[in-house]
């Protein structure tokens, strides 16, 4: 079950992934982030984050992220056929127009004709 809460104040908040299978899971659409913080800026860590995925059968795939605001940061892939088994595809931390994402937490979105997937990774510029 997802689970949405809204945030009305300025604070510290902590996000946790639940450990329980997702409907997306038994369906066929297994999604991962690797690594879930990075930096395009490097400093350390990663500048790229991977986003691996299966799918069931060959489908057309539609991969987007969007900020914690949920305002649309960069399409990956529009529409793209993406084969049987693992696909993988590479965000590098930047915007349609190629600027560095302000630090935060972004949303990662798989969207095929009949399933949605999606992780949140942290972009960290140090």
């Amino acid at each position: 079950m997802l689970s949405h809460s809204a945030i009305h104040e300025i604070g510290i908040y902590g996000l946790f992934e639940s450990k329980v299978s997702t409907i997306f899971e038994t369906t066929g659409l297994q999604m991962a982030c690797q690594p879930r913080i990075f930096s395009p800026k490097g400093g350390g860590y990663n500048t790229t984050t991977s986003i691996s995925f299966n799918l069931g059968q060959e489908e057309t795939v539609t991969i987007k992220v969007y900020n914690a605001a949920g305002r649309l940061v960069k399409i990956l892939t529009e529409g793209e056929m993406m084969s049987t088994g693992s696909n993988v595809v590479y965000w590098d931390g930047r915007d349609d127009w190629n600027h560095i994402c302000s630090s935060g937490l972004y949303i990662v979105t798989i969207e095929s004709k009949v399933k949605t997937a999606t992780k949140t990774v942290m972009v960290l510029n140090k």
